[in-house]
């Protein structure tokens, strides 16, 4: 496919030119040949790394690719040798190894490296012939490699596009390096609503824009849903040896234009910070570039009291570092994205920083590299309570964790139609005035707090405060301290089912190597489940697993949506998972899991699923009852909406209820997913309960509806508002409130094998808690 542009390139891309003739002009020579038996390489998408940061930001993009069925080479060019090797290995990807960086040529400074990498890049393209290259961020390697694509006329995905500082100089040489990038991408992913105003601003097409957050935040919460890995706990155990009581001050430096004498300073500031808070313990991994490390011997010699020196951290170790430190000094880019993420008070020790929306929220604090400026900052923080409490609050302007769900969407249109098949994901207007950007309309993860996009998404003058009705948030019962991994949510209402859905829960395998948090909702004084709930908060009955179950009781009715504030009452870990559980469903002990599947892929994972009509209302024909039938599907289905169990990220939930509902009588299974669908890009989709000979045949994935759905009660709103014959119009409300677009009718898949009763169902539902279904779809 031939890229074209337009008259925008003008200037900039003169530079391009200039740089990339140069490159050529090096004097390597390589003789790769990547046709060759050794390497046999054909790829639709070729994902260009040469640095950890980088590795680390696409992985979730890669992750997406593949699973689409995507073929993707990541090719390696080995700019931080060690540390993108350590990388990739953590995220289980293999690389093609340019093996091009020497020490002696990462001494001789970027012209050096870019030089080096050209010559082989432009052959593998030439060779390879990708359809998309993909490069992150704005390291010598997504420059050269966006140059490269150029060259061979392969379309560029810019991957964390629109950064800027307006200034070549800090950070150097990055700020020259992503203005380069922009001009020959063709699809460029700005994070933020900054980053796409930035790239306006330069004459770049909105049609070659999208929204995206970014996908550093994906990668983040992906580790901190893993189980901790021995090193990371190892490490902790060592920092609280230095002071029991200590408090974690994390330190990253290794920018270029910090190097010798504005990195000492930054060192001084560290000591300075030491000798004035007496409980502060630093910890100091440091970068492999010999410079810093050079600077770091210098002048902190062997060590000091309370400062712990080590190696760069793993990439699924650091994130649970960074979870338990008081405070972040840094000067790295991703770092300030992951800290605010996580609600964590940061300096940022720079001139000038390209990410000013965690100083516009409230989380950092620009101090420069003056030891003075450092060290009097960071002993504010940590002696002002007031101040540090300002700066410990969680914010999410970087996205939620779904943004390489949208990347993927949109490579993947463009090239199956050689244009995305939507509009751009939009923040709002363009700067200036003028006429509104087409693609407004379009909502975004941040539409919730750009000023220019937000929507009429005032509460309506008669909805209560569902808040009010719940209690204060709840402490742990006998955990082992810190917020949970895993909120499950049980609803208690009209059915005396929660012994029997206790019991599913007890053996799920999600629980494994994680914090759950059980929450038993009760709504109203239909049941007496006293005796019970108080027989499953003994956690010897847990088999192990590390469970606290909270009982929770609103004896004024909160209806249906009540149980949505629910997951937020406890104390939960970011990028933690929910589940809300109607008091019908049955589930096998491997369901929890298969949710988390779906909800890592950017949809909220639900029981049953339904589209919306033309109509505005529940399409017809969606629920089929069967008597002792079976349904099977073998793979994951995408909906409009769907309902009786709900899953997700907690952050989805906050930014929910950031976006409230128009009413809270009726339609809650119709707003969580057109709030997070306009908000946040997350679709809705029915896990996976597929058939043998299929390798993930078991009943154990799979769901269904018990025989007591058919006895309903139905729910009421405070005293005595019976909400149920309100199901239209709430429908209608929340349908134009959100503007929301169902599927188009060629994407709605709503395919099931349906297995009458007989010899050949597939499964023997006999002893098993499926046992009990009465309908299966």
């Amino acid at each position: 496919m031939r890229v074209r542009h337009g008259s925008q390139v003008s200037l900039l891309a003169l530079v391009i030119l200039a740089v990339g003739t140069f490159l050529v002009n090096s004097t390597l020579r390589l003789g790769t040949d990547f046709r060759s038996s050794k390497y046999a390489l054909t790829c639709s998408v070729a994902v260009i790394v040469g640095t950890r940061p980088e590795v680390i930001k696409v992985a979730p993009v890669v992750k997406r690719l593949i699973e689409r069925g995507t073929s993707v080479c990541i090719v390696n060019t080995n700019q931080q040798h060690v540390m993108v090797t350590s990388a990739l290995k953590r995220f289980q990807l293999d690389s093609v190894d340019m093996s091009l960086i020497s020490g002696n040529i990462y001494a001789e400074g970027p012209a050096a490296i870019a030089g080096h990498i050209m010559l082989s890049l432009n052959k593998f393209m030439h060779q390879v012939s990708p359809q998309v290259v993909v490069v992150q961020g704005d390291t010598t390697t997504a420059m050269v490699g966006s140059i490269a694509a150029f060259y061979n006329n392969i379309t560029v995905a810019h991957v964390e596009a629109g950064l800027r500082t307006y200034d070549f100089q800090n950070p150097f040489p990055e700020e020259f390096h992503r203005r380069v990038v922009a001009v020959p991408s063709l699809l460029n992913f700005a994070p933020t609503p900054r980053a796409r105003r930035a790239l306006l601003a330069e004459n770049i097409p909105s049609s070659r824009i999208w929204l995206s957050g970014n996908t550093v935040v994906d990668a983040l919460f992906d580790s901190l849903s893993k189980p901790i890995p021995a090193a990371a706990t190892a490490l902790l155990q060592r920092i609280a040896g230095v002071h029991p009581k200590g408090r974690l001050v994390l330190v990253t430096m290794h920018r270029r234009e910090s190097f010798e004498a504005h990195m000492e300073d930054m060192c001084d500031g560290v000591l300075d910070l030491l000798t004035q808070v007496p409980d502060a313990v630093v910890l100091l991994p440091v970068h492999t570039n010999p410079r810093v490390q050079a600077t770091v011997k210098h002048k902190f010699g062997e060590g000091q009291k309370r400062l712990i020196i080590c190696d760069p951290l793993e990439a699924d170790i650091f994130p649970f570092i960074l979870k338990e430190a008081t405070l972040i000094l840094t000067d790295s880019g991703g770092v300030q994205e992951e800290a605010v993420s996580l609600g964590k008070a940061l300096l940022v020790m720079r001139a000038a920083t390209e990410r000013p929306e965690g100083v516009e929220v409230g989380n950092a604090v620009v101090s420069g590299r003056s030891k003075e400026k450092i060290a009097s900052l960071s002993v504010k923080i940590l002696t002002d309570k007031a101040e540090f409490d300002r700066m410990s609050q969680t914010h999410y302007p970087y996205g939620y964790g779904n943004s390489s769900v949208l990347i993927t969407d949109v490579i993947l249109s463009h090239m199956k139609n050689g244009k995305p098949t939507s509009a751009p994901m939009s923040a709002g207007p363009h700067e200036g005035g003028g006429d509104k950007d087409p693609a407004e309309k379009q909502k975004s993860w941040s539409s919730h707090q750009d000023p220019a996009q937000r929507g009429p998404l005032h509460p309506a003058p008669h909805v209560p405060s569902l808040a009010s009705l719940l209690p204060a948030p709840a402490a742990s019962r006998g955990g082992q301290g810190g917020g949970a991994d895993l909120v499950v949510v049980l609803t208690v209402f009209g059915r005396a089912t929660l012994d029997l859905q206790m019991r599913m829960l007890q053996p799920q395998t999600a629980f494994k190597g994680r914090k759950t948090h059980v929450i038993i909702f009760q709504n109203g004084k239909h049941q007496n489940i006293d005796a019970n709930a108080t027989k499953w908060e003994e956690r010897g009955i847990w088999g192990g697993s590390d469970v606290t179950v909270t009982f929770t009781h609103s004896t004024l009715e909160t209806g249906y949506y009540g149980r949505f504030l629910a997951p937020l009452i406890v104390n939960s870990q970011p990028g933690a998972y929910w589940w809300i559980f109607d008091d019908d469903v049955i589930f096998g002990n491997r369901y929890l899991e298969n949710c988390i599947r779906v909800v890592d892929s950017g949809s909220i994972a639900v029981r049953n699923g339904r589209f919306v009509g033309n109509k505005r209302e529940v399409a017809p024909g969606m629920e089929a009852w069967h008597d002792n039938y079976q349904a099977t599907w073998d793979d994951d289905i995408a909906y409009d909406f769907g309902g009786h169990i709900w899953a997700g990220r907690i952050e989805w939930l906050k930014l929910a209820w950031q976006n409230p509902p128009p009413t809270v009588a009726q339609s809650e299974d119709f707003w969580i997913s057109a709030v997070l669908k306009a908000k946040a890009n997350v679709g809705t989709k029915k896990p996976r309960c597929p058939k043998p000979p299929h390798p993930q045949a078991d009943i154990e994935n799979c769901a269904c509806s018990m025989w007591a759905a058919m006895k309903r009660k139905y729910a009421i709103m405070g005293a005595d508002v019976n909400v149920d014959n309100l199901r239209a119009s709430t429908f209608v409300t929340i349908h134009d409130y959100y503007d929301f677009r169902p599927m188009p009718g060629i994407e709605r898949k709503d395919h099931h094998d349906i297995h009458p009763p007989g010899p050949k169902q597939p499964f023997n539902l006999a002893g098993t808690f499926h046992e009990q279904c009465m309908w299966f779809t």
